[in-house]
């Protein structure tokens, strides 16, 4: 039997460094196969197989848990309800546009799904079966992920019911192109490695609660190393809020195993890069720190109707709910099966007296095509150009 590939911490040795080079790669239960060269750039250069791993600084969680608490105070203090609940998507928002956040505060309504959303959903779950149950066709890992995904949510079912047989493929072809271009561009992921799909993570510090689901998830937290890598993935190109994202999933990740991940990144399908830097340092993660605290407040002071919104356009135009009536706007509305009423951005106070456990606040809405929160977010209200995976986990 060949050897099987080395865990993520463990050192080469003479008998498994070749298995990143151009000879016959061993894989556990698939068998001797080569790796290409996107596949080895990841495990070389990502995964860093056999690479000596930082050793984590004890005090490190604590630190960055006062930092949330010290930033967040006076934001807290003024938010009336018992508790704060934001996840990624909120975050990134009201960081590169406070209009959009007030926006989406502002028309909380479902909106309908999009082929591209769903193709996102059916793969990550189809990934995750490739791995559980490897050697079928990719033809068979959508299947059964969409088999399993059609029986469990309602939303993805109500589109497919309603879809045409034209939109119904779209979804399979573009489920399919996602799913192997995971598979070609990853190493097959070794039971060693110990991956998790889907990932929640969330984490509370007094009334504030913030939640994230990591698309894939390598290693345990095992100090006095840091072991764990973090990933998501994306289909398009990666853009400059990518960093943030991934630096955000690093941070909860530290607050809740007390052990930061050596990485955490960003991965673009489309061109099989990473955001970088993608190593989780003491400093990098204070700086989120600081910069998801400084989010906190702004998201308070908007949806308490405490100042108006700053007005920052991009490409994110397209799906924002205010889109018809923001003066800002820069970008087109893209065409839609179902089109929205315009929103005003104004700012309204958060009514009071609204129950809040660990599900979102009902004035909750994320941001379109991102499923990657915990609890699950309302569905989308439009289709970015570059839509996130899902809810897929490494």
């Amino acid at each position: 039997m060949p050897p099987k590939l080395p865990t993520l911490g463990e050192e080469m040795t003479a008998e498994t460094s070749h298995i990143t080079r151009s000879s016959p790669t061993p894989v556990l239960g698939v068998g001797s196969v080569v790796l290409n060269a996107p596949q080895r750039d990841v495990f070389d250069n990502l995964l860093a197989v056999g690479a000596d791993r930082p050793t984590h600084d004890p005090g490190l969680a604590d630190e960055l848990r006062t930092i949330l608490k010290e930033g967040t105070a006076d934001a807290l203090a003024a938010w009336t309800e018992s508790s704060l609940w934001l996840s990624k998507s909120q975050i990134t928002s009201v960081l590169r546009c406070e209009g959009q956040t007030v926006a989406y505060a502002s028309d909380p309504t479902p909106q309908p799904m999009h082929s591209a959303t769903v193709a996102g959903i059916v793969a990550h779950r189809a990934i995750h079966l490739a791995y559980t149950h490897p050697d079928y066709v990719v033809r068979s890992y959508v299947d059964w992920a969409l088999e399993m995904i059609l029986a469990s949510d309602p939303g993805v079912a109500d589109f497919w019911n309603n879809a045409s047989p034209a939109h119904q493929s779209d979804v399979i072809a573009q489920a399919m192109e996602k799913t192997v271009g995971f598979l070609d561009s990853w190493p097959p992921l070794q039971d060693a490695w110990e991956p998790r799909f889907e990932v929640p993570i969330q984490v509370k510090i007094g009334k504030l609660k913030l939640a994230g689901r990591v698309d894939l998830m390598l290693g345990r937290p095992r100090p006095p190393r840091q072991t764990m890598l973090l990933a998501d993935l994306k289909t398009g190109a990666l853009s400059d809020h990518h960093g943030l994202e991934a630096a955000f999933y690093g941070l909860l990740a530290t607050l809740r195993s007390g052990v930061a991940p050596f990485r955490s990144v960003i991965y673009s399908i489309a061109s099989g890069e990473w955001t970088e830097p993608a190593d989780m340092t003491p400093d990098l993660l204070r700086e989120t720190a600081h910069t998801v605290a400084d989010a906190v407040s702004r998201h308070v002071a908007l949806l308490m109707g405490m100042r108006d919104p700053s007005l920052t356009p991009g490409r994110y135009c397209s799906w924002c709910p205010a889109r018809g009536t923001c003066p800002a706007a820069e970008l087109p509305a893209r065409p839609t099966s179902s089109p929205t009423q315009p929103v005003t951005i104004t700012p309204t106070p958060v009514p009071a007296g609204r129950s809040a456990g660990d599900t979102a606040p009902s004035n909750v809405v994320e941001l379109p095509v991102d499923r990657d929160d915990v609890p699950p977010p309302q569905p989308e209200a439009g289709a970015p150009d570059d839509p996130d995976l899902g809810p897929f986990a490494l």
